[in-house]
Parts: structure tokens; sequence; C-alpha cells
């Protein structure tokens, strides 16, 4: 089987204020939505990947972060970690070509896709937008993140497993009238729990911020409408 030597490389934001960071990383990225031109046009080399190990040693960012990898000039995954944790995607990808596998056995999504991108040589680049974060500041970066992709259609375009309370509105909407479709089911339980889920749903319509995060019940209905 054949191997590949993927390209992985990273720009690092460091120093400063956490905004001045966050106008940094924006900048290289070109702002969101030049953020695949970016990959294209900001590229410093870094040495392929040889045996399992970078040609040289990769520059650690600060605390946690929040990265992307991309695949042939794509955002496709978007993740927050500390220390090396931008490149363990790439380094398990690179340790199963080294042992008989199948793919269809390869349970994560991501997974799956960047072996199969690594078989077809195409070029993969890890990419931290802004260090030096708490943990919190980078859960909810990466969240905000994956949030702006999903409002812009971009869903299907990511290989990661988006949080169910992120969705569109049209995504809502469906679930919705799927929730009063089934207040008339046949079946008592489905008529309970779906009335039960809608009322949730306008209470927290009336009551709450927009900005606030739906209760457990909804965000756990839409995924199962999405069918995740």
């Amino acid at each position: 089987m054949s191997k590949t030597t993927p390209q992985a490389r990273n720009v690092v934001c460091t120093g400063g204020s956490a905004g001045a960071r966050l106008e940094c990383a924006l900048a290289n990225r070109g702002g969101f939505a030049a953020s695949e031109a970016k990959v294209k046009a900001g590229r410093r080399a870094a040495g392929p990947w040889k045996g399992g190990k970078m040609s040289i040693e990769p520059k650690l960012p600060i605390g946690y972060y929040v990265y992307t990898i991309s695949v042939s000039d794509v955002v496709r995954y978007i993740g927050k970690g500390k220390g090396l944790r931008l490149y363990a995607h790439m380094k398990e990808v690179r340790r199963r070509l080294t042992r008989d596998y199948k793919l269809e056995n390869i349970g994560s999504l991501l997974q799956r896709n960047l072996t199969i991108a690594a078989l077809s040589r195409e070029n993969i680049i890890e990419q931290v937008l802004i260090d030096n974060l708490t943990e919190k500041a980078a859960y909810k970066l990466e969240h905000d993140q994956l949030r702006e992709y999903v409002l812009v259609g971009k869903r299907e375009q990511l290989w990661n497993v988006i949080p169910g309370n992120i969705y569109t509105p049209q995504e809502m909407q469906a679930f919705i009238e799927r929730l009063q479709r089934n207040t008339n089911s046949r079946d008592r339980w489905t008529r309970y729990f779906s009335g039960r889920t809608l009322a949730t749903l306008t209470s927290q319509q009336i009551n709450t911020p927009l900005s606030e995060e739906p209760s457990l019940l909804v965000t756990e209905g839409i995924r199962r409408q999405r069918g995740i």
C-alpha cells in the first residue's frame, strides 16, 4: 500500500493582549470568508513528514490554542488543544499506514477522511489560529468558529462532530415542524415528549435571550432530527 508524506505547518500569534492575538489570528486567516484562501496564500515551509517525524522541530504553541486542519486548501477540521495536540491526528494516521487496516473499520470520520487524504497524497496542513488562551477561552473560540461555518452552510465541509447546540434556523424550523406533526401521533409517548419539547422551545423563545443555549432536551432532539 502506498504511503504518503503530508506536509504540516503552523502559524502562531503570540504576545500582547488576548484581543491583539485574536486580531493577529484573524489577519492571518484573512477573515472567515477567506480562510481557505489564507491557507493557499500564507504558507511558510515547515518541511515534510519523514518516517513519522517532522524534518524540522515544530514550534510549540503557548498554553491552550485553537487550530485548523486543511486538506488541499480547504479547512476540514477546527479543534482546540494544548502542547502537540494539533499534530496528534496525523500522527495517528501515519501509525495506521504502517500496519494492516480497513477503512470501513475506522470509526472516526476525521481519521477515516484524513487517511483517505493521505493515501491520495493531498496536502495536509495544521495551522494554529491563536494560542496563549485559557482552556475556557479556547473552548469558546472553537465553538464560535464551528458555529460560523454551520451558519453559512458549511456543515458538510467539516469533519468535526458538530455540537448539538449548533444549528441553523432552517434546522430548528424543520425540528419544530416535526414536533408539531408528532403531537398527532398514535403513540402516546411520542405525543407526550413532542408536546413537552415544544413547550420548552416556546418558553425559551419568550423568556430567554437568543444568545443563550437551548436546553439539553431541545439540542438532543435537533441532533436526532439531523440523524446524528
